[in-house]
């Protein structure tokens, strides 16, 4: 029994890495008989303000429509994105009667007036063809003029989604039409721009162009070798192009076969995936089997930060920006997940109890969700404001800062964690108790320095950026409320007026505090440091500090109902509670 739980660790890690062993070698087909797709997808196009492989645009397109990167086929199979792509762009030309991809179910239309507007039935997913509404267009598009006219500020959920839809329409043609990708053509002769395929087609343009224009060429062959259904030619041009455009087109390009391996391998969404496996397993291991099963989830956890760790590294080299993590919400969020982990791990070796490595999985793990969420606006790797677009400050203000939520939000948790524990559980028994609120205080206090040094280097970085240190932006009075209420929290341990339970009910309190500062101050809509607004992200928002100002209302249930302490007649470093007694002026019910 001692052998197998000593190999057990290594038996659970072996079938992770099992697992994730085939996203190694994950394809889209091979170029044996069938169209090769996977040189294809990583063909580099200028999109958005930067070169981006064909798939990263197959695949944030077809996200913004249906929610997924993936379609089910006409024929009921799923298919990658790219192949998507293919179709759409040579759907116009298509000579034939039946076109598949009017079948695809890749419209995403979940509102009720919208269904009854376009004739249709609500269904499970909500996802449609094009040709279940194409009849009701011209109705759509009658609403979409009006929407437009109107102020957004009177826009009601109804005409939310016209607008939404509207642009997703609008996205496909421009596919359909081949305007976009915006930028396929490089710059030639005098000119400066890039070019979509559709100025060097007719009526546009001629077809006589192309032969002075390598890439408006190879773009326009492929794409008539794939209508053709004629793979062995699509091969071969597909071949000829990779090997050109490693040739002449600009360094930037070269990074876009490792984005397709990248975007197959999607490390945060199994990062994500082992984050729940480690909560779970350290969840159990307070009930049975302790060592075992805490050695495992530590394993799983350190798979997990692998994982996230070589997605960062990855973001970092897509995009050219050495030791720069936070460009954006979506990234933010997985690095909060990625510092979670590694602080609950540091935590854990202090204090093997399992209690570090259920809150950083936790955190992480709702991390994961949240970028998943916030991924499906588009693409996660887009250009920056001119004025934001500093790696100096970029590695050292937003990363502090972006350290200092993430030391917060550990906080939290484990806040929330002493108060679950100690109300329902026997858990917190045996000196448990003050271990966590050692865990609490130690990482409020490095909160408070991650979360003041990061503000400080802000306001330098503002200094140099609009000539002001300081101008009570919104996202600048944010920053200051978490190193605040950070600061309160000390204070009050310090000074006596809380003990334990007080300062893991303060500790919640952080979690409303940086949510607020994290999303809550781009909802206004004001200041220099608005972006990444989201209408669905509000509900959430209140939801979520909703929940922990629950958790904190839990917190005043008086001890001698708390499950780990109401029979104890032994001091745990807290307060002595008699059992069956009143509790003393004294006790921790002052909080």
């Amino acid at each position: 029994m001692k052998s197998f739980e000593k190999t057990f660790p290594l038996l659970v890690l072996g079938i992770g890495l099992l697992y994730l062993a085939p996203n190694f070698f994950k394809s889209y087909g091979s170029a044996q008989g069938t169209f090769d797709l996977n040189t294809y997808a990583a063909l580099p196009v200028q999109d958005g303000g930067r070169f981006k492989p064909i798939d990263t645009v197959a695949r944030m397109t077809l996200m913004l429509l249906s929610g997924k990167q993936t379609f089910v086929d006409e024929k009921g199979d799923r298919q990658p994105a790219v192949k998507w792509l293919l179709d759409v762009m040579t759907c116009m030309d298509s000579q034939e009667e039946v076109r598949p991809f009017l079948e695809y179910k890749v419209f995403r239309i979940d509102n009720d007036q919208v269904l009854s507007l376009l004739g249709l039935e609500p269904r499970s997913g909500f996802r449609y063809a094009l040709k279940e509404f194409s009849n009701k267009i011209p109705d759509l598009m009658k609403h979409a003029e009006r929407v437009r006219d109107t102020d957004t500020k009177n826009w009601d959920l109804f005409d939310k989604k016209i607008a939404e839809l509207d642009g997703h329409l609008g996205l496909f043609y421009g596919l359909a039409d081949k305007r976009t990708p915006r930028m396929v053509i490089p710059p030639f002769g005098d000119k400066e721009e890039w070019y979509p395929l559709a100025e060097f087609l007719p009526p546009r343009g001629k077809l006589e162009q192309l032969q002075n224009i390598p890439t408006a060429a190879i773009h326009y062959y492929l794409l008539q070798a794939f209508e053709q259904k004629d793979s062995k030619a699509f091969n071969q041009i597909v071949v000829e192009a990779k090997k050109y455009i490693d040739k002449d087109l600009p360094s930037g390009a070269t990074t876009t076969g490792f984005e397709v391996f990248y975007n197959r391998f999607e490390p945060f969404h199994y990062a994500s995936e082992f984050y729940v496996y480690a909560l779970v397993l350290g969840l159990i291991s307070w009930l049975v089997w302790s060592k075992p099963l805490n050695r495992a989830a530590i394993l799983l956890m350190f798979v997990a930060l692998g994982l996230s760790t070589f997605g960062l590294v990855a973001r970092m080299v897509i995009q050219n920006r050495p030791l720069v993590n936070v460009t954006n919400l979506y990234s933010s969020a997985v690095f909060i997940g990625w510092g979670c982990a590694c602080f609950c791990l540091f935590i854990e070796f202090i204090f093997p109890k399992s209690i570090a490595l259920v809150a950083g999985s936790a955190v992480a793990a709702i991390t994961g969700i949240i970028a998943h969420n916030l991924s499906l606006s588009g693409d996660t790797m887009e250009m920056m404001q001119a004025v934001l677009d500093t790696n100096f400050w970029l590695a050292t203000h937003v990363t502090c800062v972006t350290l200092g939520y993430t030391a917060t939000f550990l906080a939290g948790f484990l806040g929330i964690l002493y108060i679950i524990l100690g109300l329902f559980t026997p858990v917190l028994r045996k000196g448990e108790a003050t271990i966590l609120a050692k865990m609490i205080y130690g990482v409020v206090c490095f909160a408070t320095l991650l979360s003041f040094t990061g503000t400080v280097l802000g306001g330098i970085w503002a200094d140099q950026s609009w000539g002001r240190f300081w101008g009570w932006d919104p996202k600048e009075n944010g920053a200051l409320l978490i190193v605040i209420w950070n600061a309160l929290i000390l204070h009050a341990r310090w000074g006596g007026l809380v003990k334990q339970r007080g300062m893991a009910q303060l500790a919640i309190g952080g979690n409303v505090v940086t949510s607020w500062s994290w999303f809550g101050t781009n909802m206004l809509g004001v200041g220099l440091h608005s972006y990444g607004f989201m209408p669905a992200a509000l509900l959430w928002l209140l939801v979520f500090a909703a929940s922990q100002l629950f958790v904190i209302g839990l917190g005043w249930i008086p001890l001698e109902h708390w499950v780990s302490f109401h029979k104890l007649d032994q001091p745990l470093g807290i307060d002595r509670i008699p059992p069956r007694s009143p509790l003393p002026s004294t006790s921790l019910s002052s909080s």
